[in-house]
């Protein structure tokens, strides 16, 4: 008996040994997705590079780690569900801790405290929120500034004033219409560290942390490194470099464009290269899936006339089944559907990116 248990525990040793070696493999190259404008996280400077904290501090760590990483910056909303798809394995973007992103997400430690802090003019006299009663306090509406301010107003009884985008609120204090702002900290510090002439005479509120996140259950290896080379760079002084660079007050003014995006004009003149390029994709894509449309067209047309019922009846389905369903499910099946299950078979991640699922899903 007891040998048949020994035999058992050694077939199942280098079972158990193979689960623990996939799951700590550090791969060739890890695809890392961010924000496209989230200032002083991520942004475009004057040379239409990404930059910002997060752009420095995920090279400055996979640099100090050894691995090999690509950057893509999609935006916010699509870099979370390229994670969630498996076209990327890891998301920074200035990204908050929270339960409900918990039950996807697993999240490194923290490398940023959220604070929402209080701004207001160089020459103002308000030095705490007693001093806000009867002024008006300038917020973007839906943050968790705002909230703070809408749990506190009868307490301070200041009045609120929302704003959909930062740069009408900043405007507004500039010009006198409000009195002060609240926003996310590293934010308004950084538009100071860029020559708006605020301070801000109260320290400020936490309201979450942010840190870097895989999809739930996938590429722990990567958490683990990010965690490493955190606590690394903080021992080494390399990580307050980095906020240093992007938060201090002084910091350099040349490494943002100068360009107001708030017209159409400042957009293509800042984006134009974004821009050229997403054209050139989509009609790659466009010529691209119309070609292999028009053959997967000859063949199933051949089908349909063919003197063999076989053919005819796989005509049908394809008619019937691929090309009656909408084309936004298709390409969502395509994209999340198909990659989720290659990715749970083999344990590898889907080689089906966007561009590829982009024409199978045109094509069929």
């Amino acid at each position: 008996m007891k040998k048949k248990i020994l035999a058992c525990l050694l077939i199942l040793f280098p079972i158990f040994s193979l689960g623990i070696a996939k799951a700590d493999t550090v791969k060739s190259k890890y695809i890392i997705a961010s924000d496209s404008s989230f200032a002083p996280f991520v942004f475009q400077n004057s040379n239409n590079e990404y930059t910002g904290i997060d752009m420095d501090l995920i090279k400055a760590i996979a640099k100090d780690q050894g691995f090999e990483i690509e950057i893509t910056n999609p935006g916010f909303d699509a870099a979370i569900s390229a994670v969630q798809a498996g076209q990327a394995d890891g998301i920074i973007a200035g990204m908050s801790v929270t339960d409900a992103r918990k039950a996807t997400f697993d999240f490194s430690d923290s490398y940023y405290t959220a604070n929402t802090i209080l701004g207001v003019k160089e020459s103002s006299t308000i030095a705490s929120y007693e001093d806000l009663k009867d002024k008006t306090v300038g917020v973007k509406n839906g943050t968790a500034s705002q909230t703070f301010l809408t749990e506190n107003q009868s307490k301070y009884g200041y009045k609120i004033k929302t704003f959909s985008d930062g740069s009408s609120m900043y405007d507004s204090l500039n010009t006198g219409a409000i009195d002060a702002v609240m926003d996310d900290e590293p934010v308004l510090k950084y538009s100071i560290s860029q020559g708006q002439k605020l301070k801000t005479p109260i320290a400020g509120t936490p309201i979450g942390e942010t840190a870097f996140a895989v999809k739930k259950g996938s590429n722990p290896e990567l958490i683990q490194m990010f965690n490493k080379g955190l606590a690394n760079l903080k021992a080494n002084g390399e990580f307050q470099k980095i906020l240093d660079k992007y938060l201090a007050s002084g910091a350099a003014t040349t490494s943002t464009s100068t360009v107001d995006e708030t017209t159409i004009w400042g957009l293509l003149q800042n984006n134009y290269k974004q821009l050229l390029s997403g054209l050139g994709i989509t009609l790659a894509l466009a010529l691209i899936s119309f070609a292999i449309a028009i053959v997967i067209g000859i063949i199933f047309g051949m089908f349909s006339v063919s003197p063999y019922k076989s053919l005819r009846l796989i005509s049908e389905i394809f008619v019937d089944v691929i090309r009656g369903i909408p084309l936004m499910i298709l390409a969502a099946f395509i994209f999340w559907g198909i990659p989720n299950f290659i990715e749970s078979i083999t344990g590898q991640q889907s080689p089906i990116n966007d561009f590829v699922a982009g024409t199978i899903a045109l094509s069929l």
